[in-house]
């Protein structure tokens, strides 16, 4: 029995081009071109940003500085209540303290 492929939509092709993707691929790009990181590593960290954008936009946030504590909590809290791995969890949690470290160093 073969496999059928279907293109699945990159998390960015479905979004709005608004100020947190802008955010996300900025700090993508950083880690690709400044860090060195690997595909599968960039591949991961923009699936679980764009995970948590989704999550964020659905509760209003549209801007970065407007995060709040209370939301990555709430997020982190829905991540282990669905079955998350605890790694799962960490990756997630340092993908975005990352990306938010980036965002604070650029400006």
């Amino acid at each position: 029995m073969g496999r059928t492929s279907e293109r699945r939509a990159h998390p960015s092709e479905a979004e709005p081009d608004d100020e947190l993707r802008r955010g996300r691929e900025d700090f993508l790009q950083a880690l690709r071109v400044e860090a060195g990181s690997a595909r599968n590593t960039l591949l991961a960290y923009r699936g679980d940003l764009a995970r948590f954008l989704d999550f964020a936009r659905a509760r209003g946030l549209r801007r970065w500085r407007a995060l709040e504590l209370e939301l990555v909590v709430e997020y982190l809290e829905r991540l282990r209540r669905g079955g998350a791995a605890e790694a799962s969890v960490a990756r997630a949690l340092s993908a975005l303290r990352m990306c938010l470290r980036h965002l604070v160093r650029e400006g």
